[in-house]
């Protein structure tokens, strides 16, 4: 259930590449950080995604605030899924799926997350529509920039 300091969601987006082409441009993490500006000191344990697989790195915001979060990967299955723990600053899960659709896939994407340092935490709750509307806007910047980048 959520909590007053959660932020979740749930989006659904159609690409035109393959599942399996999607996949692995999904999985290939070490290119996150030249897709995404925000991203800084990004490591992966072991060097691919799989189940039992963990992802560090920090979120550099607009804000003077950075913030580092650890992803577990506790079921990945190959073209299809990502289920994940998210501990550090924020904490919760991430769920990622893909399916063939049209001519090209679909992910859903679904989040539950929480920060657990406390000047973060009274933002959520203080200023819920105005985190929200961020979110999104990240969100949308994000998808834009995997876009642009892949070629979907």
């Amino acid at each position: 259930m959520a909590s007053a300091y959660s932020v979740s969601h749930r989006g659904v987006e159609t690409f035109s590449l393959p599942p399996e082409r999607l996949w692995a441009e999904i999985t290939d993490a070490h290119r996150f950080e030249r897709w995404w500006s925000w991203l800084r000191d990004l490591h992966l344990e072991p060097d691919r995604v799989g189940t039992g697989s963990t992802l560090t790195f920090s979120i550099v915001s607009p804000l003077p605030y950075q913030m580092h979060c650890t992803v577990d990967f506790v079921e990945v299955i190959e073209n299809e899924r990502i289920r994940t723990l998210v501990s550090g600053d924020l904490r919760g899960w991430a769920d990622l799926s893909i399916e063939a659709y049209e001519s090209g896939s679909r992910i859903v994407l679904e989040w539950e997350l929480e920060p657990t340092q406390m000047p973060m935490r009274l933002l959520v709750r203080a200023a819920r529509p105005l985190i929200m509307r961020t979110k999104d806007w990240a969100i949308d910047l994000a998808l834009s920039s995997f876009r642009r980048n892949v070629g979907a």
